[in-house]
């Protein structure tokens, strides 16, 4: 990370607001390291355990997955951040997308730059929704 460090130093940034943004760098990603864990479990938990919630879960973690494509692709955080760290938040983030299919059928294209994403959250949610609506009708039906 140290070659981070000195890029940002030379571009004239404060010393101390590169060690702000390292320590911000260092206390998420052990944040995320101890969480993904636990959150994996909660999620499958509230969805197995609370159907009732799946829109606002869904909702959820599509925001969350838009942040994480977002994060991955921006140049301006890729250019800021150390290559070793974003490999390793690509990594969890690749586990939370699968979960977010897994439980959702929605594969996401984590190529695709956010920006280019535009679709309206609320109606591409709906769509999916009513597709969660209908499943959950058809296996009513069939027990």
């Amino acid at each position: 990370m140290e070659p981070s460090r000195e890029k940002l130093l030379k571009q004239g940034i404060p010393a101390e607001k590169v060690e702000g943004f390292f320590d911000m760098i260092f206390h998420g990603t052990n944040s995320r390291i101890f969480n993904a864990p636990i959150d994996l479990f909660i999620e499958d938990h509230i969805y197995n355990t609370f159907p009732e919630l799946r829109p606002q879960q869904f909702l959820s973690l599509q925001y969350l997955e838009n942040l994480a494509i977002q994060a991955e692709t921006d140049p301006n955080i890729i250019s800021l951040t150390p290559a070793v760290i974003i490999s390793k938040i690509k990594v969890y983030n690749t586990i939370t997308a699968r979960q977010f299919d897994d439980l959702y059928g929605q594969e996401q294209k984590r190529t695709i730059p956010l920006a280019y994403r535009r679709k309206s959250m609320w109606r591409l949610s709906g769509w999916n929704l009513m597709s969660i609506e209908k499943k959950r009708n058809l296996e009513r039906n069939m027990n």
